[in-house]
């Protein structure tokens, strides 16, 4: 056992618990004077054999050392090979148990929904002679959530009751962890997860999580840096140290998401899915980061394929009916929204928000208004679903409850501490509408500066556009698309400042009036309507109602 072992470089203690009786106690004498420590007990084993068997075992053991999850996946298939052929090679069964554990708990962190793995641990651990004795692993696997991007909500779901399990069992298992984890690589994993996940329960019991050694094993150091308080250097060096590791380019995406490096996080993700192409949570995130990028097109590519090859994947579901919405396809959109509310439980604001988006866009405001009525009991403070109310009663002429809710969207706006060019723009048209013409002028001379901002940071994309290094095919069809909303924008400034002429005209401020209607003019759209109002802007003529 030594040599074999040894010669690995790893250590791999046989499972915690495996006690055996009082009665078997003699019979264990020998080997336990062979080993360094007596405690984990195991069959008699073959400590000697072939040079061919250490070999391919030393292979599986420095895949399994790496940790990729087609490493694991290669080593367990060497180990069971090893188990199951004609060399005595007892130890590799025990190896190839533990390789399915980690397998296991690596599907539920990868989002790999298949579960194959943690069935396999169980039949292998199963197999396994007496007294070994798994039973603590599997239910410490067991409790790892799935990573909700990768599965449907219906599967997340069914690890709802681990709190209450890890509740009643985490001194329990940590102590048995912290006994075995320095020798022993699943008992190390388990550890680092254990402390990852549940660090509230470390701190109520005034406990600091596991160090991880130096020169720990890649592996370990792979579920270390995707805890939530690592820092993203630590992934990155890993991934330098040992780049076989490509699942985990799945966390780099999602932290180059979040800080809004979208060219990086797509690099990123696109090299995790080249390595495991089911890796459905990399689909998703890939669809958020074009969304972001505003290549809708290239968005509903990545949602279709996650939500095809899982069906119940509400983020993906979601994110293709924003695709399908912005692409103008609203019945394929309603389709999918109107799955999403047949499955039921988890997304149901925002699908009924999407629903009713598309109505309007239909011009069908009766079922758009009872879709946003649905919406609101579940998003009641959404600015969005506020702004979208406000156009469909405005749609609808209903113009006292159409500056209620755009009144509304805009606190709420600001609540988020963020802004909305739009919602300003049509508070003040509806304000306008009923001659409130103070604070019709102040908000429409508010919405200008905001459309401008927004076309400055317009220009600004398409600046990155042009010096990326974007397929020249992609970087024409992202600028196009940001030249449309350009002129849309500018469009916009015209209008809110010609609205804004009429409202301080008709509080026979012709001073604030005439700026604004010069500017106005400068736009085809309101070249006409402004150079109307500017003759007009004298003392005692009415310039006439807003556009």
């Amino acid at each position: 056992m030594a040599s074999a072992e040894r010669n690995t470089g790893m250590e791999w203690p046989y499972r915690l618990r495996r006690t055996v009786a009082v009665a078997a106690a003699g019979l264990l004498l020998v080997a336990c004077l062979m080993l360094a420590a007596c405690a984990p007990a195991r069959p008699r084993l073959n400590f000697a054999p072939s040079m061919a068997a250490t070999e391919t075992l030393a292979r599986a053991d420095g895949l399994v050392r790496a940790g990729c999850y087609t490493c694991l996946t290669e080593a367990l298939a060497i180990y069971e090979s090893l188990a199951a052929g004609p060399a005595e090679v007892p130890v590799a069964a025990y190896r190839a148990t533990d390789t399915a554990v980690l397998l296991a708990m690596r599907e539920r962190e990868l989002g790999l929904g298949s579960a194959r793995s943690m069935q396999k641990a169980e039949a292998l651990a199963g197999g396994l002679p007496v007294p070994a004795d798994y039973s603590a692993f599997l239910a410490m696997a067991d409790t790892v959530a799935w990573k909700s991007l990768g599965v449907s909500a219906e599967q997340h779901d069914t690890r709802l009751d681990t709190y209450r399990v890890v509740n009643e069992r985490f001194s329990e298992w940590r102590s048995q962890l912290l006994a075995s984890a320095p020798r022993d690589v699943l008992s190390a994993y388990q550890l680092i997860a254990l402390d990852c996940v549940y660090a509230n329960k470390l701190s109520e019991a005034n406990q600091t999580p596991w160090a991880l050694p130096a020169g720990s094993a890649p592996l370990l150091r792979a579920r270390a840096s995707t805890c939530s308080g690592a820092t993203a250097s630590q992934l990155d060096d890993l991934m330098v140290d040992e780049p076989r590791l490509k699942e985990l380019h799945l966390f780099q995406g999602e932290r180059a998401l979040g800080r809004g490096t979208l060219r990086t996080a797509e690099r990123h993700l696109l090299a995790a899915l080249s390595e495991i192409p089911s890796l459905i949570a990399a689909n998703v995130v890939l669809g958020h980061v074009y969304l972001a990028m505003e290549d809708t097109e290239s968005a509903l590519v990545a949602y279709h394929v996650a939500a095809s090859a899982v069906p119940g994947q509400r983020d993906a579901m979601l994110g293709e009916a924003k695709a399908l919405s912005y692409l103008g396809r609203s019945d394929d959109a309603i389709a999918v929204l109107n799955q999403m509310v047949r499955l039921g439980t988890w997304y149901l604001g925002e699908a009924n928000y999407w629903i009713g988006w598309n109505h309007f866009r239909l011009n069908q405001l009766d079922r758009a208004s009872a879709d946003l009525v649905v919406a609101r009991s579940y998003l009641p403070m959404d600015p969005l679903v506020d702004k979208l109310s406000g156009l469909v009663a405005l749609a609808r002429t209903e113009v006292e409850r159409a500056e209620r809710e755009f009144r509304s969207a805009a606190e709420h706006f600001a609540g988020r501490q963020t802004r909305d060019c739009d919602t300003g723009y049509y508070l003040a048209s509806v304000l306008v509408m009923q001659k409130k013409w103070p604070e019709g002028a102040q908000v429409f001379s508010a919405a200008l500066p905001c459309y401008v901002e927004d076309e400055q940071a317009a220009h600004a994309r398409i600046a990155e556009i042009a010096v990326s290094d974007l397929p020249a095919e992609r970087k024409a069809r992202l600028a196009e698309a940001k030249r449309k909303t350009i002129a849309t924008l500018q469009a916009q400034q015209a209008r809110a400042a010609y609205n804004g002429a009429v409202a301080f005209a008709n509080l026979g401020n012709t001073e604030k009036a005439r700026p604004l209607a010069e500017r106005a003019a400068q736009h085809p759209d309101m070249a006409e309507v402004a150079r109307k109002l500017i003759a007009r802007l004298q003392p005692g003529v009415r310039p006439g109602a807003s556009e």
